[in-house]
């Protein structure tokens, strides 16, 4: 006996990310659809769910609906510094229009407990809150010197790579582009 097949009659507004995949390839307002742009549209909706399976697939349908970080399976600091970065991170590619700070304070985290985990307790400076959001300020800016921030805010070198990493992501998921140095 076969599994029914279920079916879907809007192969864009019926599939995850359809929609915003068809805006990001340019696909909309009376697109003329062809084999080739129907191909391309199919072939990069199966690319985007890939890497979000590899990415570890986590989801949250609304940023309001978030809930604070559950470390009960975490059995040593490393772990929990790991699982701080990894959920700010992927939520705040999945919503880059939110400040990375109020991601952190949803997660149920301090500023402080986010600091430390990005510089695995290695920290030179703790930003307050306030300090924080203008150092994501300065991060998002067009064109930042990412060398002369972390030496603006003291952050070590190393974790100011791991700011880099999550700002240009969070630029790339708004759709804007920063400068390689």
């Amino acid at each position: 006996m076969q599994d029914p097949l279920v079916e879907n009659t809007d192969a864009v507004y019926g599939m995850w990310q359809g929609e915003r995949i068809c805006e990001i390839l340019g696909y909309t307002g009376g697109h003329e659809w062809d084999k080739n742009s129907i191909l391309n549209y199919l072939e990069t909706l199966v690319h985007v769910h890939d890497k979000w399976v590899e990415s570890g697939g986590y989801f949250a349908a609304e940023f309001e609906l978030i809930q604070p970080l559950d470390f009960g399976g975490v059995t040593s600091p490393l772990m929990r510094w790991q699982l701080i970065r990894d959920s700010v991170t992927k939520l705040a590619f999945q919503f880059p229009n939110v400040e990375v700070a109020d991601i952190i304070l949803k997660l149920g985290l301090t500023i402080e407990e986010f600091q430390t985990a990005v510089s695995v307790n290695k920290n030179k400076t703790i930003m307050s809150e306030s300090g924080f959001r203008s150092f994501s300020i300065a991060c998002l800016s067009d064109k930042p010197n990412f060398a002369g921030i972390g030496r603006e805010y003291g952050t070590g070198v190393n974790t100011m790579k791991f700011y880099k990493r999550l700002f240009r992501g969070v630029k790339e998921q708004q759709g804007q582009m920063i400068d390689c140095e």
